[in-house]
C-alpha cells in the first residue's frame, strides 16, 4: 500500500496517480450507490454534532447534484451495517480500526480509505465555552470537515465558489471513486486566516481556517480593556494629557501609559481572555496612536521624545514606538509567570511598526503580528529572537484602499505575497477586508487562497478551473474579463497611505487626494469599459440557467455598472478640472446623476442606511449606503462633487466651476466650499447671490431665506473681486452678516508663490478710500445682505462687456447647522487651503 503524507502547500496538487494500481472503490456508479455517509452518535459527537449534521447533508446534497444520486445520512448508531459507508468525524468506526492518532495536530485532516469504506476525520475540537446552544463553525475545530473538503475537490470535482449550499460548484460525473488504501495526511501550515465570514465550506475549503484558540480583537486591546465610557468620568488620569487637559475619543481613546493603574488594567485583560480558554491573545495599542504629553509619559522607561508635544514630529518620535514595545514584552514576561503554557500576540503596527531598539528577544510565548507585513522589514527582524514566530494582519481589501469599491489586488501581488509568507514562516493571517467583490474578485479570493497553499502553482490553471466552475460554458469569455480586470488594476501611480493609524485619515480628515481620481481614471478609461462590456455581456448571453453561475453573473454585473458609472463621472470630472467648460459641467452633472440614481435604485435594509442582501449575500461587504457616493471609506473617498446632489443642480440649472455671472442675472446657488462637506444643509437653506452695478459701487447681494438668527454674528459673507487682465490685485471683502465695516485684504501670494499652499491674502491699506459696508434688509422671504463695494477701489470703473474676477462665499455656524458653500467651486483643490483658488467671471452688462 502507498501512502501520501502530504503537507498543506501540496495538498491540491496530490491526485491519484498514485493508486491507479490499486482498485477503485466506487462511491457512486452508473446512477446508484449502496453508500451511506455516516456521523457520529449524537452524545458522541457532542456541540460538534449539528454542525457535522450539516456538512453530511451539504454533502449529499453536493453529490446528487453532480450525480443524480442521494446518499443518505445516518448517525453511527443508526448505520446500516450491511453498507459500506463515509464517516465522517471522529467515529466509533474510525476509533474501532485504529486509524485516530491518539493526539491531533492543530487543524491536522485525514481521508482514508480502508476496505471499501472512507473515512474523513481529523482535529475536532468544541468551542471554549460550556453550554447547550447552537455553535458557529468559526468557534471550534472542524478538521474532519476540513477533510471532507479535500475528499470532494480531489475526488467530486467540486470547487467552493462563493459559499455553501448553491455558492459551491459541483461538475456533472457519471463515477465517483477512491483508490483503495488511500490515504492523506494534512497538517496545514496557515494555523488561521481570520476576516470577514464567509461560510463553513467556502472557509475550510480554500483553507481560510479560523481560530478559535485565539482571542483576537481585531487589532487593538488597549481601548478595549479601558473604556471610556466606564472609566473616563472616573479616573480620567487614566487617558491622554493633551493641551493641559485629560481627553478622550468616543472610539480611539489614547492612555496615559505611565500610570500604573493603566498598565495593570491592560495586563488584567490579557489575563481574563486567556482565563476564557483562549490559547492566545492579541496585545495591541489603540488605533490612531497620539501620545499622552504628560511628564512621567515623555521620561517612561527611559526613551526620550526629540519633539515636543505640539511640534510635527511628536508623535512619529520613535521614542513612543519603543515604549510600547518594552511595555507590551514586560507584559509577556510576567504572563509567562502566570499563565505558562499561555501565548501573547503583540502587535506590530503604527508606533510599532519598525522592531524594537533596545532589546534583540522575546520570551517564548510571544508571537509578532505584523500589521502590514512589509518585505522591506523583514531582514531588521532577522536578528530577534521570537520562538513562536509571525502572524501578519493583511491589507489586500477593503473599501478603505483608494480604489475604494472598485477591484484591489493584482494575481501577482497574490503570488508574491504567498512566497513571502512561506519564506518567512508566516504561520498565520487577519484579513482586514475581503469578499465585498465575489462578482469582480471571486477569481482573485480564489487564486490568492490556492496559492497559499503553493505558491508555485500556475494561476492561469487556477483562473480557468475557477471560471470553468463558476460560469461553465461562459468560461471562456469571462476569463478573457478578468484577465483584462487584472491587467488595469496592475497599472498605479504613487500615493498610497503610509500609515493606516494616522489619525486624521482614521477620522476622515485627511486631505483630499486627486490620486483617487487619477488612478481610477487610468485604470478604466472609455475603451477598457467598453471591451469589459463586451466580455460580460457575451457570458450572460452563454451561460447556462445554473443557479450559481446566473448568482455570480447578477453579482458581476451589479459591482461593474457600479465601476463603469463611477469611473465615468471621475473622467467627467478630471475633464471638467482641464477645461471649465460648460459641456464639461454638463457632462458631469449628467455622469453623477446617473451614478446617483444607480445608488438610490438599490434595495436598502428597512432603516436605509445599508444594502439589502442581493441572493441572500450582502453586496459591496454590507457597506453604508452613504459610503457608496463616496466609493468607500478612509483613502478611497472621491467626496464631493461625486458625492452631491447632482439631481440639485440639475434642477437648478446649476455650473459646478468656471461659472459667469451677469450683473443682471437673478441670484444663483452656492455650491460646497469644500470637498468633503456635505451638501444637504447648504441646498436646504437656499441661499443666492447675485451683483448688481449701483452709483458708484458694486452691490453683491445674498438672498438668505428666513430670519436672521444670533444678530449675524455666526453668518458670514465674503467676496472676491478683481479686474482682469489690467495686473490689478484681487481684492478680498469679509464682513459678518450685519450692518457694519468690511475686512479689506488682497491677494499677496498665489499658491503657486506659496509652495502649493493656498493663496494668502493680506491685510489691505485703503489710503484714504471709502470702505466696502454691509447693509441688511429683512424681507419676507428673510435677509438681503448687500455688500456695497466702490468703484474706486480698483484702477478703472467697470464698463459694458468687461470680465471681472469674481466669487461669493457664505458661512453659518449655528448650533445646529453649520456649512460654507461658494458660488465658484475649486474643482481643482486639493485640501481646505484651495478653497477660494478658483474664482469664476463677471459679465458687466451691456
Amino acid at each position: 500500500m502507498r501512502i501520501a503524507v502530504l503537507s498543506l502547500g501540496l495538498m491540491l496538487l496530490a491526485g491519484c496517480s498514485s493508486f491507479r494500481a490499486a482498485p477503485p472503490c466506487f462511491i457512486i456508479s452508473g446512477g446508484t450507490s449502496n453508500y451511506q455517509i455516516v456521523i457520529p452518535a449524537a452524545e458522541s459527537g457532542g456541540r460538534l454534532q449539528p454542525l457535522l449534521q450539516q456538512a453530511a447533508e451539504q454533502c449529499s446534497t453536493l453529490l446528487q447534484r453532480g450525480t443524480g444520486v442521494l446518499l443518505p445520512v445516518v448517525t453511527e448508531d443508526q448505520r446500516d451495517p450491511q453498507r459500506p459507508g463515509i464517516y465522517l468525524g471522529q467515529t466509533a468506526r474510525a476509533r474501532e480500526l485504529g486509524l485516530l492518532p491518539e493526539k491531533f495536530s492543530l487543524w491536522e485532516h485525514q481521508v482514508l480509505c480502508r476496505s471499501g469504506e472512507l473515512f474523513l476525520f481529523g482535529d475536532d475540537r468544541p468551542p471554549l465555552t460550556a453550554g447547550s446552544g447552537r455553535v458557529h463553525y468559526t468557534s471550534v475545530h472542524l478538521g474532519s470537515v476540513k477533510a471532507l473538503t479535500v475528499f470532494l475537490e480531489k475526488f467530486a470535482q467540486t470547487a467552493f465558489i462563493a459559499g455553501d449550499a448553491e455558492w459551491i460548484s459541483i461538475l456533472p460525473q457519471d463515477c465517483i471513486s477512491v483508490p483503495e488504501g488511500f490515504t492523506f495526511r494534512a497538517v496545514p501550515r496557515l494555523q488561521y486566516s481570520n476576516g470577514r465570514v464567509t461560510s463553513m465550506f467556502y472557509d475550510l475549503g480554500n483553507g481560510l481556517l479560523p481560530a478559535p484558540w485565539y482571542g483576537c480583537y481585531g487589532g487593538h486591546s488597549h481601548n478595549v480593556a479601558i473604556p471610556p465610557k466606564k472609566y473616563f468620568d472616573s479616573h480620567p488620569e487614566y487617558f491622554q494629557l493633551f493641551k493641559g487637559k485629560r481627553v478622550s475619543h468616543p472610539t480611539r481613546p489614547q492612555y496615559c501609559l505611565s500610570n500604573p493603574a493603566v498598565r495593570e488594567l491592560i495586563y488584567q485583560e490579557l489575563l481574563q481572555h486567556l482565563d476564557a480558554g483562549y490559547e492566545m491573545v492579541q496585545l495591541g495599542a489603540s488605533d490612531g496612536f497620539i501620545p499622552c504629553e504628560c511628564e512621567p509619559c515623555r521620561e517612561l522607561y527611559g526613551q526620550i521624545p526629540v519633539a515636543k508635544p505640539g511640534e510635527d514630529g511628536f508623535r512619529n518620535d520613535p521614542a513612543w514606538g519603543e515604549k510600547l514595545w518594552i511595555m507590551h514584552r514586560e507584559m509577556a514576561q510576567r504572563l509567562l509567570q502566570d499563565r505558562p503554557g499561555k501565548r501573547v500576540c503583540i502587535l506590530s503596527y503604527g508606533p510599532t511598526l519598525q522592531p524594537p531598539r533596545t532589546f534583540t528577544s522575546f520570551p517564548e510565548n510571544v508571537t509578532i503580528e505584523l500589521a502590514p507585513y512589509r518585505e522591506n522589514l523583514q531582514p531588521l527582524w532577522q536578528k530577534f529572537a521570537v520562538r513562536d514566530g509571525f502572524v501578519t494582519y493583511i491589507y489586500n481589501w477593503g473599501g478603505y484602499q483608494r480604489e475604494g469599491m472598485t477591484p484591489h489586488f493584482t494575481w501577482e501581488k497574490c503570488r508574491t505575497q504567498a512566497r513571502n509568507f512561506l519564506k518567512h514562516n508566516i504561520k498565520g493571517i487577519y484579513r482586514c477586508g475581503f469578499g465585498e467583490l465575489f462578482g469582480l474578485e471571486g477569481a482573485t479570493y480564489y487564486i490568492w487562497a490556492k496559492l497559499l497553499q503553493n505558491p508555485e502553482q500556475s494561476v492561469e490553471k487556477l483562473l480557468t478551473h475557477y471560471c470553468q466552475h463558476a460560469f461553465r460554458e461562459a468560461a471562456p469569455e469571462m476569463e478573457k474579463f478578468y484577465r483584462l480586470l487584472d491587467s488595469r488594476i496592475a497599472l498605479t501611480i504613487p500615493g498610497e497611505p503610509k500609515n493606516w493609524d494616522d489619525p486624521a485619515l482614521l477620522d476622515g480628515e485627511a486631505p483630499a487626494s486627486p490620486a483617487n481620481y487619477r488612478l481610477l481614471a487610468l485604470r478604466y478609461p472609455p475603451q477598457v469599459l467598453a471591451e469589459l462590456e463586451g466580455y460580460l455581456r457575451a457570458a450572460e448571453q452563454t451561460a447556462p440557467e445554473l443557479e450559481l453561475c446566473q448568482k455570480l453573473l447578477d453579482f458581476a454585473r451589479l459591482e461593474f455598472d457600479y465601476l463603469c458609472l463611477t469611473a465615468k463621472a471621475v473622467q467627467a470630472c478630471n475633464e471638467l478640472r482641464r477645461t471649465l467648460s460648460p459641456e464639461a459641467n454638463r457632462d458631469l452633472i449628467a455622469a453623477v446623476l446617473a451614478r446617483n440614481q444607480f445608488i438610490a435604485s438599490q434595495k436598502t435594509t428597512r432603516d436605509g442606511t445599508r444594502f439589502a442582501p442581493l441572493h441572500g449575500r450582502a453586496i459591496f461587504g454590507n457597506s453604508l449606503v452613504s459610503d457608496m457616493y463616496q466609493n468607500g471609506t478612509l483613502s478611497a473617498l472621491l467626496f464631493g462633487p461625486l458625492s452631491w446632489d447632482a439631481q440639485w443642480w440639475q434642477d437648478k440649472q446649476m455650473l459646478l466651476a468656471g461659472r459667469d455671472m451677469d450683473t443682471r442675472a437673478e441670484g444663483e446657488y452656492l455650491l460646497p466650499i469644500n470637498c468633503r462637506s456635505n451638501d444637504k444643509l447648504l441646498n436646504a437653506s437656499g441661499v443666492t447671490v447675485k451683483c448688481r452695478l449701483a452709483e458708484n459701487e458694486f452691490q453683491v447681494i445674498f438672498t438668505i431665506p428666513g430670519p436672521r438668527q444670533f444678530g449675524g454674528d455666526k453668518e458670514t459673507i465674503i467676496v472676491q473681486l478683481g479686474q482682469s487682465d489690467t495686473g490689478s490685485p484681487l481684492y478680498w471683502y469679509s464682513a459678518r452678516l450685519k450692518p457694519s465695516g468690511v475686512s479689506h485684504s488682497q491677494l499677496a501670494l498665489t499658491d503657486r508663490d506659496n509652495n502649493g499652499q493656498g493663496s494668502v491674502y493680506r491685510p489691505r491699506e485703503m489710503k484714504g478710500q471709502k470702505p466696502a459696508n454691509v447693509t441688511i434688509q429683512e424681507t419676507e422671504p428673510g435677509v438681503l445682505a448687500i455688500m456695497h463695494i466702490p468703484f474706486e477701489h480698483f484702477s478703472d470703473s467697470p464698463k459694458p462687456g468687461q470680465k471681472w474676477i469674481f466669487n461669493a462665499t457664505y458661512s453659518r455656524s449655528f448650533p445646529e447647522e453649520n456649512f460654507e458653500g461658494i458660488w465658484n467651486y475649486n474643482i481643482q483643490q486639493r485640501n481646505w487651503r484651495h478653497r477660494w483658488d478658483l474664482p469664476g467671471t463677471l459679465t458687466i452688462a451691456q
